[in-house]
């Protein structure tokens, strides 16, 4: 049986169309969609867990309330399933610390309980209670194994009251005690572990916890002021890069009459403009901290603004960056910023990107606005660099 010219050419060339498509689907830089989430969700917790899993946790799915459930992703069947339920909802502002035997939960909650979920058992357990129920505080992972938490927001009180305060988690006997006080207090900051020290970065200032003395140090004034939202990483020359967050916007020093609080430095302002000014203003900027000179210095800009993204230091040593609409990558031997690709699906803000064992890039849902509200987004997907 044979086929004709025509019916043949036109089979190669189907052929050469589906190996081209083939090869571009799988080339560096693509996006991979992945099952959806079991309830859309934004300002959760990602923690890799050592089995190579994900593990989400709290966040909100819609303006009001806080999450109670928690998820895992199993890249190697690319599906979600359910890891129970907290102790507690945990909405925006909580912390999520992997330990050797479970990952430690605190805050996002008026309640000062800690808890702790068993990857071995699929079961959350109490942690003991804080000394402070805490929103927007950090929690980093000592060398030792314990867990500092540092300052963030009183979570039992109405409105802001900051906290200057500090605790030890210390997973070997499951208790909370007292540590050295910050010089500043400090809400929605970011940290590195630098030296095997934290390294906290505040709205207006910088600070070293050094656990053998349980004190603080100041590390400096950084170059901008950044409020909330920003993100510090420990850079394998030894520095600390600092990206984006959002910049705060005082109106409460503006009087009726429009002029700012402080004489007439910066000018005045009539009503409509107070009116259009906003609060908060996302970032582009990033800076470096050099822990040899203690000195702060801005260095090139990311190409858009960026507040509540996430920043991945890779097996090369740039650093990418997940938020907005462009992936972008530091590279810190050039000093420069290159766009290294863009996500298939909009997940507004909010969302997690993690490292996976493998080198792709799993981003977890999102805040959607729509024209009268917002909610969280179900959305997945994995981000191949190679």
């Amino acid at each position: 049986m044979f086929l004709n010219l025509d019916k043949c050419r036109h089979l190669i060339l189907m052929v050469a169309i589906l190996t081209v498509s083939l090869v571009l689907g799988c080339s560096s830089g693509d996006a991979m969609q992945v099952s959806s989430l079991l309830e859309g969700r934004w300002g959760h917790t990602a923690t890799l867990l050592e089995d190579g899993r994900l593990l989400v946790v709290g966040g909100k799915e819609k303006p009001y309330g806080s999450l109670g459930t928690a998820e895992i992703f199993d890249p190697s069947t690319n599906e979600w399933s359910s890891a129970g339920s907290t102790l507690e909802p945990r909405g925006e502002g909580h912390t999520a610390t992997l330990l050797d035997n479970g990952v430690l939960i605190t805050g996002g909650t008026a309640s000062a309980l800690a808890e702790i979920y068993d990857f071995s058992t699929d079961q959350w357990s109490p942690a003991g209670t804080m000394m402070n129920a805490r929103l927007r505080a950090s929690a980093t992972l000592l060398e030792d194994g314990r867990v500092l938490v540092a300052g963030g927001e009183d979570a039992t009180v109405t409105g802001s009251k900051l906290l200057a305060s500090a605790e030890i988690y210390d997973p070997s006997t499951g208790e909370w005690t007292a540590t050295g006080s910050m010089n500043e207090a400090h809400s929605g900051h970011s940290t590195a572990l630098l030296n095997g020290k934290p390294f906290l970065v505040g709205r207006y200032l910088a600070e070293v916890y050094d656990p053998s003395t349980e004190t603080w140090s100041s590390a400096g004034q950084p170059v901008r002021e950044r409020r909330f939202g920003s993100t510090a990483t420990a850079m394998e020359n030894g520095t600390v890069l600092v990206t984006g967050g959002e910049w705060h916007f005082d109106a409460s020093r503006i009087n009726p009459a429009g002029v700012r609080a402080g004489g007439t430095q910066g000018g005045s302002v009539g009503p409509a403009a107070r009116l259009q000014v906003p609060s908060m203003k996302p970032l582009s900027s990033s800076e470096v901290f050099d822990p040899i000179t203690s000195q702060w210095t801005s260095i090139e800009s990311m190409s858009e603004p960026r507040a509540n993204h996430s920043a991945i230091l890779l097996d090369d040593g740039r650093l990418l960056v997940v938020g907005g609409g462009d992936l972008e990558a530091y590279d810190p031997d050039s000093n420069t910023w290159s766009s290294i690709g863009k996500l298939n699906q909009e997940h507004g803000e909010s969302y997690t990107a993690t490292l996976l064992n493998d080198g792709s890039i799993l981003i977890v849902g999102g805040k959607k606005e729509t024209q009268d509200s917002f909610g969280g987004l179900k959305s997945a997907e994995i981000y191949s660099l190679r």
